[in-house]
């Protein structure tokens, strides 16, 4: 690579600089937003809580030194997590830096690799600015996770490939599988890259014009060979000793967690991963890049991308097999965006050279790089134009998420015993700020969950077995009916985590293919469709006939209709099953007022007000009820109350 360092130091300089004033930006927008600084999913908890209790008792755990388990995805970022304890302990600071630090160091790689494959140090530090303002790998760097240290260490991998040094592509390849089992996927896209090189493609020249020999090609991989597989083999003998299980719990439990899912999205959610919005620009270079790497290969040449190629093939495939979702800004994909961008790189010089051809430039070397360096120019553009709504998105991110699993784990704090033993699907925030052991109910930190995944009868053996005394659930993953939650987060939200005391008798999950036609049915009543809701609500009674809510959506249902008799004996069943269940208890009471019976529905309704005096709609029925008897006094006391509990709730003074 030629160049003067000064302008290579410049560029890079102006690519770190850039990224990490935006990373600055980012932060400082969800600080003013949400008043602090946050995660914007809850598995970064996780990671700290492991390495805490790494720093604080020496134990690779998850509640004191009890727990011990394989259940970080990423055990070498939890161990870079808990040596960062001993210089702070604010978990926001230690990961915020760890992620920008290892993005910096991805960058840093990248542009060794874009400038030894493209002999430009002035592409390679436009690309290297591309990369760095990636909205995506923004978020990724501020999300607490490992994804990050993923990019980087793939980065190495591939950087000591190229340059050739076998010891440090050894550590790198080893520590790679340290990071993210999907690191196998990559190690077996260079492994066919490399044979691809040494059988398929013409031999390479030496620097003295001498043809390397096939032992020569092969003799340099034995050393880097060697230490990745010991390193390898200590990852799995530290997973097989902690969990039974090559990899780490994690991996088995989501795969079964997720199993039952559909793919029939993934491909076109994959797509507009990478090429829509921003992406279109780059995607339209990669398949310029796709047909050069494919020219290539046709004429045996050796290819520069081929081994990026693979890997993103790989992750497309595997993903859509095993996890077809993209969860959360799709972070299980973003590893694969510095090497969609090579190809991107790799699409701009094809187009470079076919210009400097069409317009015989005298100096086409320069035509080429020039044309290169505008193109990826066109990425920097694109990439820089997302960064206010990306930076407000991840904002909205942190706060939903302080707002659900944080705001949980403050309340169980507060109010449990720290006797309590937690069952829950969401372990991060609660696992790190409660204070208490968690039973984990998707596998995650408790292997022995895995095999009972999708059965309810199995998850709630499990939660007896683990003496689990409370659920913190979110109500669309796990429906608890029949009982009323002790804490519940803002209703208005999307999603609404809720704690309960945990009966291993009568504690009611719902089946979630119940649960599904039983909340199909209630948008239907919503908008008067009875004919619709009505069969749906007996299939699921059918599915689940002790499910209180679904006698009272049934209830509602005849009550619309007209059929009272109907509607008072789906009432009754649902306060039989559950008594606590005050909309069903003023439904009777609407019930005696519709069949003419006033004083019946006055003295239910007063029972109901006795029974839970914070019960805003109770005050309203018998404010409307007294109406009725021309008693306007106790109406407008009634209605009164109503007005003031329903201030309360708004937090009106």
């Amino acid at each position: 690579m030629k160049g003067p360092n000064l302008f290579r130091l410049i560029g890079l300089a102006v690519a770190l600089l850039a990224s990490c004033g935006i990373l600055w930006y980012w932060i400082s927008t969800a600080n003013d937003l949400n008043g602090g600084p946050g995660f914007p999913l809850d598995d970064p908890w996780i990671h700290l809580q492991f390495a805490r209790n790494i720093h604080d008792y020496g134990s690779y755990s998850y509640y004191k030194d009890e727990m011990v388990t394989a259940g970080s995805t990423s055990p070498l970022y939890t161990f870079l997590l808990a040596a960062g304890l001993f210089v702070t302990s604010n978990e926001f600071v230690l990961s915020y830096a760890l992620g920008i630090l290892f993005l910096v160091g991805a960058g840093l790689l990248f542009f060794r690799v874009v400038a030894k494959t493209h002999g430009s140090w002035e592409i390679a530090a436009t690309a290297t600015l591309a990369l760095l303002i990636e909205p995506r790998l923004h978020w990724a760097a501020l999300s607490g996770m490992e994804t990050t240290l993923f990019v980087f260490m793939l980065l190495a991998v591939l950087a000591s490939y190229v340059e050739r040094k076998p010891l440090l592509l050894g550590l790198a390849a080893g520590l790679l599988i340290w990071t993210r089992p999907e690191g196998v996927i990559f190690l077996a896209s260079l492994g066919a890259s490399t044979l691809y090189e040494i059988f398929w493609a013409k031999p390479a020249t030496t620097h003295k014009g001498h043809r390397e020999s096939l032992s020569a090609s092969i003799r340099w991989l034995q050393t880097p060979s060697v230490i990745a597989l010991i390193l390898i083999v200590c990852y799995g003998v530290f997973n097989l000793g902690l969990s039974g299980s090559f990899f780490p719990n994690t991996l088995r439990a989501k795969i079964a967690y997720y199993s039952g899912g559909t793919a029939t999205n993934f491909p076109s959610d994959f797509v507009q991963f990478v090429a829509g919005g921003h992406m279109v620009g780059p995607a339209i270079l990669a398949v310029m890049g796709l047909i050069s790497l494919v020219v290539g290969i046709s004429k045996r040449q050796k290819v520069a991308n081929l081994t990026g190629l693979l890997w993103i093939v790989g992750m497309f495939f595997a993903f859509w097999k095993n996890l077809p979702f993209l969860f959360q800004e799709g972070r299980y994909m973003m590893p694969i965006l510095p090497f969609f961008l090579l190809l991107a790189i790799e699409g701009s010089g094809m187009i470079a050279a076919l210009l400097s051809k069409m317009i015989k430039a005298s100096h086409s070397q320069r035509t080429r790089q020039l044309t290169g360096v505008i193109l990826v120019l066109l990425i920097v553009v694109s990439n820089f134009s997302r960064v206010p709504g990306a930076a407000e998105s991840y904002a909205e991110s942190c706060r939903y998420i302080t707002s659900k699993q944080v705001m949980t784990a403050d309340w169980i704090r507060s109010h449990l015993p720290e006797s309590a033993i937690i069952g829950t699907h969401d372990i991060g925030a609660i696992g790190y700020y409660s204070g208490r052991r968690v039973a984990d109910m998707v596998g995650l930190v408790s292997p022995e969950m895995i095999s009972n995944i999708g059965s309810l009868d199995g998850l709630k053996g499990f939660l007896k077995q683990k003496k689990v005394t409370h659920l913190a659930v979110l109500h669309n993953w796990f429906e608890i009916t029949n009982q009323n939650p002790l804490f519940e987060t803002d209703r208005k939200e999307f999603e609404v985590m809720q704690v309960f005391e945990f009966d291993s008798v009568y504690t009611h999950i719902t089946p979630s293919n119940a649960g599904r036609r039983t909340n199909i049915a209630l948008q239907h009543l919503s908008q008067g469709q009875l004919q619709t809701a009505g069969p749906l609500l007996e299939q699921s009674l059918s599915i689940d006939p002790d499910n209180a809510k679904t006698h009272y959506c049934l209830g509602l249902a005849y009550f619309m209709a007209r059929k009272l008799d109907d509607a008072e004996r789906e009432f009754n069943v649902a306060v039989r099953l559950h008594p606590q269940f005050w909309d069903a208890e003023l439904s009777l009471a609407q019930v005696d007022a519709q069949k003419n019976r006033p004083d019946s529905a006055i003295a239910r309704t007063e029972r109901l007000v006795r029974k839970n005096p914070a019960y805003p709609p109770a005050y309203r029925a018998l404010a409307d009820l007294f109406n009725v008897r021309r008693d306007t006094t106790q109406a407008r006391e009634f209605m009164r109350k109503y007005e003031e509990l329903m201030a309360a709730a708004k937090g009106i003074p």
